[in-house]
């Protein structure tokens, strides 16, 4: 092996080493304890594929429901909603629109889980919302008791968290579509809808495929909010697949199992990010 080889080796080491003590070593340990019946990690008996073959009938078939409106909405709040703000945005001042990425940017950095406690008092049936929806004679409404709002309720939150982050990715996308391509489309004729439509959409794919994959995985692994607002009720309403997991694993003790919906997941996630990297979204 030449020197160059090994000044090269020794130079990704650490980030190798980080690589297979917390990605490749975890994810083993997870595959093999999905094949044992482990009871809080004081009994471990081989059952082979066993722990699969009970996931139909543990309500983790329903917790891909729940995330799959949780996916829904944040695909909407981040190639929609946030790319509109983001071209609004784009065509202002320099100063307003920093100021303005700025402001939306600030939930982002704020505690969830202080965050969640606010919003969660105005969910209540005695909160702000319900409060000023009783004086347009609209509520009260129990936004989160409720298994038919109590999803979407808390994906809105989601949305208000963290639509600082894509606001912020679209504008970088933005920013390098070339000034000369919108002009000349001006001295065209072309008005502001068909400028976003056949210019800024098509050049800014790469982000948005970008986006869209990140949006799938976060989706899946969504968990605190649901957890914190409501445990996952009412009727496992919002128990999403990470929640699931924690609660199969940490509530129940029963890790083998939670071990083989995690390689489940982890496979339905590796296959989504593929395909949609395959597609390329255009």
């Amino acid at each position: 092996m030449r020197k160059t080889d090994v000044r090269g080796l020794l130079f990704c080491s650490p980030a190798l080493i980080l690589l297979v003590v917390f990605y490749i070593l975890p994810i083993a340990v997870t595959v093999g304890l999905s094949l044992f019946k482990v009871e809080h990690f004081m009994s471990y008996d081989w059952v082979g594929l066993a722990n699969y073959a009970k996931l139909w009938g543990s309500g983790f078939v329903d917790s891909f429901r729940v995330s799959g409106k949780f996916l829904l909405a944040m695909l909407f709040y981040k190639l929609v909603i946030s790319y509109l703000i983001a071209v609004a945005l784009h065509f202002r001042s320099p100063k307003f629109s920093m100021a303005m990425r700025t402001v939306y940017y600030v939930p982002v950095v704020l505690s969830g889980v202080a965050t969640i406690s606010v919003w969660r008092w105005m969910f209540s049936h005695g909160g702000l919302i319900n409060d000023f929806l009783g004086k347009l004679s609209l509520g009260p409404y129990l936004w989160l008791g409720d298994p038919d709002l109590a999803p979407w309720a808390i994906a809105f939150v989601v949305m208000m968290m963290y639509v600082g982050g894509t606001v912020l990715l679209w504008s970088a996308a933005l920013g390098q579509v070339p000034k000369d391509v919108i002009d000349a489309a001006r001295v065209d004729g072309a008005g502001m809808l068909r400028i976003i439509w056949n210019i800024l959409t098509p050049l800014t794919n790469p982000t948005r495929l970008y986006i869209t994959v990140v949006g799938f995985l976060g989706a899946i692994q969504i968990w605190e909010h649901p957890w914190l607002f409501t445990s996952g009720g009412p009727r496992a309403s919002t128990t999403t697949v990470t929640l699931k997991i924690f609660n199969t694993a940490f509530s129940r003790g029963q890790f083998g199992l939670a071990s083989a919906m995690t390689v489940v997941a982890l496979l339905v996630c590796l296959v989504m990010a593929l395909y949609l990297m395959r597609q390329g979204l255009v």
